[in-house]
């Protein structure tokens, strides 16, 4: 009988070495981390329809390499092999399935960037990554792929796409393997509009996967109104009326140049300019250019929003976060490792789309 044919063969794959998080939960965290993503984003219902059944398909595809034998190995200790998981998970779908390149390109890249020869390749595929070491991951477990592992694998998570049978393909095409080399990609996605849907789909991919991983997929922020009464000037409890600047910021609904001196209250003028311009669910984007400025506004804007859904990003962020965990806790409830975990957890999702 085919393993495949058999409803708990994919049991016995894990998406982590932690022994508990298997392929299938992990994937499930995915994608229950992009719906509740898409719901925090400023789309519209047609939006959000067509981007769920999207996110959908790259969530259920991304990680199926894991079932590779080599990764397998590597995940239990047994080999130190450097397969690319993604990469596995990119020749099933161009073995069995049609999607669309801005959907494959996310499937391949939801870890590493494309091939750039004027970036640290730690971050990037290899040339021989995509050209070379693909054919040999094949060979090493052609086995895994089948029309019945994959059909299982969709059926397990109703995705319903038509399922087609090639003729082994054991390597990446010439399209691909040009979409993920920076020298090549505007050859084969020459519009900036398919870029930036390349592009999206990506970063709603990482996110959720991101998301997913951390186990914080029912944990994104929800969205505030900013209102007057949120910033309004105020001193023990008296409010005092904005400055005739501030309040004429309240109705502005284009770009803006604002010069004032130190002191004068441009904080609050920005915030009226963006009370006047806020939609649902938008993003706002504050730079400053100092470090401690960017730490000293994120508690001011902390106080006008709720906190989960203002950080800082920048190159001493992990210093931040560390130091506003231990702020929380009593030296008695301190626990250093546990609070520096939870400090690159939110180094990490502060780059993600969910925040403003």
């Amino acid at each position: 009988m085919n393993l495949a044919m058999n409803n708990k063969y994919f049991d016995q794959f894990f998406a982590k070495s932690d022994g508990e998080t298997t392929l299938e939960k992990h994937t499930r965290y995915v994608i229950t981390a992009g719906k509740n993503l898409l719901l925090s984003l400023p789309l519209d219902d047609k939006e959000k329809e067509y981007w769920e059944s999207k996110l959908l398909r790259c969530a259920v595809l991304h990680d199926l390499g894991k079932i590779h034998q080599e990764f397998v190995d590597r995940l239990r200790g047994e080999s130190k092999g450097d397969i690319r998981h993604e990469l596995i998970s990119l020749l099933f779908c161009l073995n069995f399935l049609d999607l669309e390149n801005n959907e494959l390109f996310a499937i391949a890249t939801h870890h590493k960037g494309v091939v750039n020869i004027h970036l640290d390749t730690k971050g990037t595929f290899s040339p021989n990554q995509i050209s070379n070491y693909v054919p040999q991951w094949y060979n090493s477990d052609s086995s895994i792929f089948t029309k019945e592992n994959i059909t299982q694998w969709l059926n397990m998570f109703d995705v319903r796409i038509k399922v087609v049978e090639r003729e082994g393909v054991k390597e990446l095409p010439k399209n691909v393997k040009m979409f993920l080399n920076a020298k090549y990609q505007k050859r084969i996605v020459p519009t900036i509009s398919d870029r930036k849907l390349f592009s999206l789909t990506r970063s709603l991919l990482m996110a959720a996967d991101h998301l997913g991983s951390a186990r914080k997929e029912n944990d994104i922020p929800k969205y505030k109104s900013l209102s007057l009464k949120d910033f309004q000037p105020q001193k023990e409890g008296k409010l005092f009326p904005f400055r005739p600047f501030q309040e004429r910021l309240q109705t502005i609904k284009t770009d803006i140049v604002l010069h004032a001196p130190t002191g004068s209250g441009k904080t609050e003028a920005a915030l009226n300019w963006i009370f006047a311009n806020q939609t649902e669910n938008c993003r706002i984007f504050y730079l400053l250019p100092y470090t401690a400025s960017i730490n000293a506004m994120v508690g001011r804007l902390q106080s006008h929003y709720n906190s989960e859904v203002v950080t800082a990003l920048h190159s001493k962020s992990l210093d931040f976060f560390y130091e506003e965990l231990s702020e929380e806790y009593s030296n008695e409830e301190k626990d250093f490792k546990e609070i520096e975990k939870e400090a690159r957890d939110k180094k990490s999702l502060s780059k993600e789309l969910f925040y403003r």
